[in-house]
């Protein structure tokens, strides 16, 4: 996949509408969700959604951490080499402490990791409606067909 990321940049880039500077779904029509989300499955990825359903918006940094430690485990067994993550403004250092500890228990990982502002990377678009499409339900989960798959995590 990371041999495409280039192509896949300039495609995902080309989809913004006149000063857009970044794709947010929650911001998008419903027939413009329908329309990137097409696109986006169009597109040579394979996506994996990790959620965790019924979790209290008090919790959501211990429920973060275990999504996180479960998804570096999954992409270090994958032979990833980066991460990359949206940066949440100041909320940041959580993640990294948590990646960082669970890559000290994988030796042999060659992860590297970092967090960018949406408007560094179109990938991150590309994150950000699968995301949505995770949480939005079946309808929207069938647009994505094969190209998504989802994981749901208990904290």
């Amino acid at each position: 996949m990371p041999a495409h990321l280039t192509a896949v940049r300039k495609v995902v880039r080309g989809a913004l509408l006149g000063s857009q500077r970044r794709i947010h779904f929650v911001d998008e029509r419903v027939d413009r969700r329908r329309q990137l989300l097409d696109l986006f499955c169009g597109l040579p990825l394979g996506v994996v959604a990790y959620r965790s359903d019924h979790a209290p918006t008090r919790q959501e940094p211990a429920v973060r951490s275990a999504l996180l430690v479960v998804m570096v485990d999954d992409i270090v067994g994958e032979g990833a080499t980066r991460l990359v993550l949206e940066s949440r403004e100041g909320r940041d250092q959580l993640d990294r402490r948590v990646i960082h500890r669970r890559l000290l228990s994988q030796r042999d990982s060659a992860l590297t990791y970092e967090h960018l502002r949406p408007t560094e990377d179109p990938i991150l678009w590309v994150a950000d409606a699968f995301a949505w499409a995770a949480g939005a339900g079946a309808d929207w989960l069938g647009r994505c067909g094969e190209v998504l798959r989802v994981v749901d995590v208990e904290p």
